[in-house]
């Protein structure tokens, strides 16, 4: 006698590749979630760095140095790093008059590069 219908095996079967295509669908869908955001952090953060970089750039550039202070806190002062000239001067922190008339202190400490702007 025939009977309409689905053994047990043959459901187990289906459910079991039904259970094997989602997991491996939702892990996809996971992944390129996550790498999505972190994209956006990292282009956000790019972005950040070439503004800070075009900033920076355009100060030195269009700037006019002041002073030179060195480790001790002695300054130099433009006069005296334009008479130096090829011998030059030696020093911890630069500070520069931008295009804008502000001040920016640019500082070396444990190789790495610090600004702060403001009057000096």
């Amino acid at each position: 006698m025939k009977t309409k219908g689905y053994t047990l095996i043959e459901l187990i079967i289906t459910i079991s590749l039904l259970v094997i295509v989602l997991v491996g669908g939702t892990t996809i869908f996971y992944r390129s979630f996550r790498s999505s955001g972190v994209s956006d952090i990292q282009a956000t953060l790019n972005d950040s760095l070439n503004s800070l970089d075009t900033m920076i750039e355009s100060v030195l550039r269009y700037g006019a140095v002041i002073r030179l202070v060195d480790a001790d806190g002695n300054q130099k002062l433009r006069a005296d790093c334009l008479e130096a000239s090829d011998s030059g001067v030696v020093g911890n922190s630069l500070i520069v008059r931008d295009s804008y008339g502000g001040n920016a202190v640019y500082s070396l400490s444990d190789g790495e590069v610090s600004s702060n702007a403001g009057e000096v």
